[in-house]
């Protein structure tokens, strides 16, 4: 996939940036310079009883094919990271070493992921 390649490559240039959304916002603007209709997307949730607040920040990209149909790619540049747990079980800690570091798909494809490890994190 040449996005996953691109952002891949944009992601090894910002080297050893400490901040992430600064590192997320570069990438945004370089796909952009790379000719993608890129954005860096937001999204917040208070705690409940069942889930603790937070936050999360994405990549959007939407690209319109030579038909005018048009489709969503993700970009998450801290993919695995949003699955460690404090205290994991073994099996859990070999399932999710095998999730990309970065994922860059379509929305169902995300979807599909994270519903899987939310069905492992369940049964823990």
């Amino acid at each position: 996939m040449e996005v996953f390649d691109k952002a891949l490559k944009h992601v090894r240039d910002a080297g050893d940036e400490r901040k992430r959304s600064k590192v997320k916002k570069r990438l945004m603007m370089r796909l952009r310079m790379d000719g993608y209709d890129a954005s860096l997307c937001r999204s917040s949730w208070v705690a409940t009883m069942e889930c603790p607040g937070g936050d999360y920040e994405f990549i959007d990209i939407v690209m319109v094919d030579g038909n005018g149909v048009s489709t969503r790619i993700l970009i998450d540049i801290d993919f695995r990271s949003q699955f460690e747990l404090a205290r994991p079980t073994s099996a859990y800690t070999q399932l999710s070493s095998t999730l990309p570091p970065i994922f860059v798909g379509k929305e169902e494809k995300l979807k599909k992921v994270v519903s899987c490890c939310a069905q492992l994190h369940s049964s823990l």
